[in-house]
């Protein structure tokens, strides 16, 4: 049979948490860390900590690689596990190597699964060989000696085992997360560079507001940056910048009229809380422009809907209720219409393609006819509304998710009206509440971190 490693150990062999943090943190190097110390005193057993390893802890606390107890306690002598080593590893470097091809292991929960399949890709660590990863056992300084040894190794992983990372090891190992950002590219890189030049230019221009002639750009634009850092002003008018459209919304007697009233909120704003049309360049032939055509979309991706999830049941439903009390109703009124909403998203997010199934452009390119996208919406006229958007003449539409479109013809009637205009407000504070007061940015912020 085969014998685990901890058979073998002595207990004075296993390694600490606090042992293991700094152990990865000091071969990995600060590298892509924030480097940030979070206040160690915080904890009752602080004190346990051994000074030379305190500043490690500190930015492993930072990171989120090293995590409190719910007593206040980090535990910094308390022996660790194979697992808890290994999801210290995972969230110490960000990107890892895919050597090796991995199972899921037995012994494993399923909330760690992508972690350990990570660090065992990488050929970091392995199981024993019995579809069982040992998270439960001890690790020993053995162990973790050989590990940090492959880690140091990763410098030198060949191109033809994995390309992107032997090309990008350097970046990834080097470049910082910004504060506020879930994930960074090359492409997030250009933004904030551009963003911060742009930043350097309205401040000057900002310096110098009421120098410039009535008219000009450099008036209209220090004028408008003013409007946004007078956050006193914002606060007192509350919901009143949208509440017209949401008068309007509420004035609606059918569907139909529904309709006009986003006609006339997209041509004001851009913006359309139901579903709409808009011209783009041909996917399959950049050439020319055409017609697409998008149904009703959920305010979270379909398959946190879908999932059975009640934290993220709650959670949802919870902040759907929040903006609506802060947008005037009262607490019942809003719990009861954010129900109404999740239920009804809950059954467009059943008609959504998968992520797996858009990834593929074929899915995604589906012309369809103007008499037959009528046909789908048998109970409004889908003419008269493209007629006020001002796509009449179009005699084709790209339909970018068939059976969305399709639910979506199916609930446009007069029966869903009370459904359709609380959904139309949910999404219009949604769209519009970070450019709103305060309380409404405070609890987009807050859904959005959590």
């Amino acid at each position: 049979g085969l014998v685990p490693m901890q058979a073998f150990a002595d207990s004075t062999s296993y390694v600490t948490r606090e042992q293991a943090v700094a152990g990865i943190i000091q071969t990995v190097g600060l590298g892509a860390l924030n480097e940030t110390e979070s206040d160690l005193s915080a904890f009752k057993d602080a004190s346990l900590v051994t000074p030379d390893n305190k500043d490690e802890l500190a930015v492993a606390l930072t990171n989120g690689i090293l995590t409190g107890y719910g007593n206040g306690t980090i535990s910094p002598s308390k022996n660790v596990t194979r697992l808890e080593f290994a999801l210290f590893l995972s969230r110490t470097i960000r990107e890892l190597p895919a050597i090796n091809m991995v199972t899921a292991f037995k012994d494993v929960p399923a909330a760690y699964q992508g972690d350990v399949a990570k660090i065992a890709k990488a050929g970091l660590m392995g199981g024993y060989g019995n579809e069982k990863f040992g998270s439960g056992d001890y690790m020993t300084a053995q162990q973790m000696a050989a590990v940090l040894g492959r880690v140091k190794a990763l410098a030198s992983v060949r191109p033809q085992d994995d390309f992107f990372y032997a090309m990008n090891r350097n970046w990834l190992a080097t470049t910082k997360l910004p504060a506020g950002y879930p994930g960074l590219s090359a492409f997030d890189e250009a933004d904030r560079s551009n963003s911060d030049k742009l930043k350097l230019m309205v401040q000057e221009l900002y310096k110098n507001k009421g120098t410039y002639a009535e008219g000009t750009k450099e008036q209209k634009m220090s004028d408008f940056y003013t409007t946004i850092l007078d956050t006193d002003s914002r606060n007192k008018e509350g919901i009143q910048p949208i509440k017209k459209y949401m008068d309007l919304i509420e004035s609606a007697k059918t569907c139909q009229e529904l309709l006009k009233v986003m006609v006339q909120f997209e041509n004001e704003t851009g913006m359309n809380m139901l579903f709409t049309f808009g011209p783009s360049p041909d996917m399959k032939d950049s050439s020319k422009y055409c017609l697409y055509a998008g149904g009703l979309s959920t305010g979270l991706p379909s398959s946190y809907l879908l999932a059975g999830n009640a934290q993220i049941d709650s959670l949802y439903t919870g902040f759907m209720a929040q903006l609506l009390a802060l947008s005037g109703l009262g607490e019942a009124d809003a719990a009861k219409k954010a129900q109404t909403v999740f239920a009804f998203e809950k059954e467009l997010a059943k008609s959504t393609m998968t992520n797996e199934q858009a990834s593929k452009v074929e899915n995604l390119y589906n012309p369809t006819s103007v008499e037959d996208l009528i046909k789908m919406f048998p109970k409004v006229s889908l003419k008269d509304y493209l007629n006020d958007l001002g796509y009449g003449k179009q005699t084709t539409a790209i339909v970018t998710d068939i059976s969305l479109m399709k639910k979506t013809g199916e609930v446009m009637n007069d029966e869903n009206l009370d459904t359709l205009k609380a959904y139309a407000r949910v999404h219009l504070i949604m769209n519009t509440g970070s450019l709103l007061s305060k309380d409404f940015q405070d609890a987009i912020t807050a859904f959005n971190s959590t």
